[in-house]
């Protein structure tokens, strides 16, 4: 029993020196993970909170930045930072407090060494990023990026001075200093107009005017604001205004992508010397205001799938995305050209003329009621004959030219007059302040003419 007993605890031994052995393996594979393992480290920080550095910004005086060959410096100038390099061009001041807010506190989501021995892992023998913060005092903040963590883990590598370690943080060390110095200068916004009023908006290709639109305001609230399309037809047309203050929004709302150089003086090297497009808003800056003023965009070469522009004769050239010039220049003048020929009530309507062929109707409308050639009618009668005019839509335009000789229907509301000519077998023309620029359905005219027929 006594030699069983000494073979039993032998093979306790042997189970127990083969766990330790165990374990002696697997803290060495943990010493040995590749950099990005979210298992990587000496030591993680406990539960509290651990930043790497926590400075009061409101001191800093100086801020530099190095990614590759490009050094960014700025310093404070009152209230203001500028590029120590140049220091009139004014920069936008956002993107510097996101850089301060670095050093206020950001958070070590993981110490991954205690020491800096094995730096050349994790990308900091040779940084991507260095920066430094300096205080009023002389005093001086600094740290440098290297290698960005897996994304299951998120965040880049650091080192900072102070610190003997190696710190994984959050990924805004790295990406609150991506810009550029042309990057960083404040942009030129567009002037803020509101759509209700813009009075004009003119767009022009290759010195051509293929789009022009005009508001004619109304004297009163009783009015309404009319649009008419001025180009690229000879004559004004009436325009849909719903869908042209719709449209409007566009040219109210874009941004620019970025700002490609601040003090231009060669614009022929963006085509903006004689630009390909432009376009005009002339607008008023309050809606009760009587002074009128004009925002002009050029538009000059495209490269890398946007477009330099250029607001206002200014010396600063900026890159607009091509889906939004695509946008602001692909306007069909047809979309926003009213649909109906005649807009005005039945009940604001005193004479009404139709002149066909062995057709004569005027039909005088007044407190007394309604004639037909001097007799008398029902007010439906005349009203339902009115409502199939105003029903009447334009369905495209003229492709072929226009027989003005010969008039199907010739109809005159007031001082309005239409006349509907011959196209094709489906369509009449439309013919209104001499120019025929669209057809409308050719049954429906017909139809028009039968009610009136009855009425002779």
């Amino acid at each position: 029993m006594a030699g069983h007993g000494r073979k039993k605890k032998s093979i306790q031994m042997l189970l127990l020196g083969a766990f330790v052995l165990l374990l002696s393996v697997v803290y060495l594979v943990v010493k040995a993970v590749a950099p990005g393992d979210d298992s990587a480290g000496e030591e993680a920080t406990g539960s509290d909170t651990e930043v790497l550095f926590q400075v009061e910004t409101e001191n800093a005086i100086k801020l530099s930045y190095q990614q590759q060959d490009t050094t960014v410096t700025l310093i404070k100038d009152e209230d203001s930072w500028v590029e120590q390099q140049n220091p009139e061009v004014p920069l936008e001041q956002s993107y510097i407090e996101n850089m301060l807010s670095v050093f206020e506190g950001l958070e070590i989501k993981q110490t991954i060494w205690e020491t800096r021995d094995q730096a050349a892992e994790y990308g900091l023998d040779t940084p991507t990023l260095q920066v430094t913060l300096t205080l009023s005092d002389g005093t001086l903040y600094s740290y440098q990026v290297g290698m960005e963590a897996v994304a299951s883990i998120g965040g880049y590598y650091v080192m900072a001075d102070g610190r003997d370690g190696i710190y994984l943080v959050d990924g805004k060390a790295y990406s609150a200093f991506s810009y550029t110095s042309e990057e960083l200068i404040a942009m030129e916004s567009a002037p803020e107009i509101e759509v209700e009023n813009i009075t004009r908006l003119s767009i022009k290709n290759k010195n051509e005017i293929v789009f022009d639109a005009s508001k004619e305001v109304a004297e009163s609230d009783t009015n309404y604001d009319c649009w008419s399309l001025v180009k690229p037809y000879d004559t004004p047309v009436s325009g849909n205004t719903s869908a042209i203050e719709g449209m409007l929004s566009d040219y109210t709302s874009y941004s620019f992508s970025k700002m490609q150089e601040y003090a231009c003086s060669d614009f022929s090297k963006y085509g903006l010397d004689n630009p390909q497009s432009q376009i005009t808003i002339q607008y008023y800056e309050a809606e009760d205001s009587s002074d009128t003023k004009t925002f002009q965009l050029d538009i000059g070469s495209q490269e890398d799938g946007s477009y330099y522009v250029r607001m206002n004769d200014s010396n600063q050239v900026y890159v607009l995305a091509e889906a939004t010039v695509d946008t602001l220049l692909g306007v069909s003048a047809y979309d926003y050209v009213s649909p109906n020929l005649l807009t005005k009530e039945f009940a604001a309507v005193k004479e009404l003329h139709l002149t066909a062929k062995d057709l004569e109707v005027v039909l005088l409308k007044n407190d007394d009621g309604v004639t037909s050639n001097g007799t008398e009618i029902e007010e439906d009668t005349a009203k339902e004959l009115y409502t199939k005019l105003t029903d009447l839509t334009i369905q495209g335009e003229t492709k072929e030219s226009v027989d003005k000789n010969e008039a199907i229907l010739q109809v005159t509301v007031e001082d309005e007059q239409i006349i509907f000519r011959p196209y094709d077998e489906n369509y009449y023309a439309v013919e209104r302040n001499g120019a025929t620029y669209f057809i409308v359905d050719l049954r429906s005219v017909e139809e028009i003419i039968t009610l009136a027929k009855e009425l002779d």
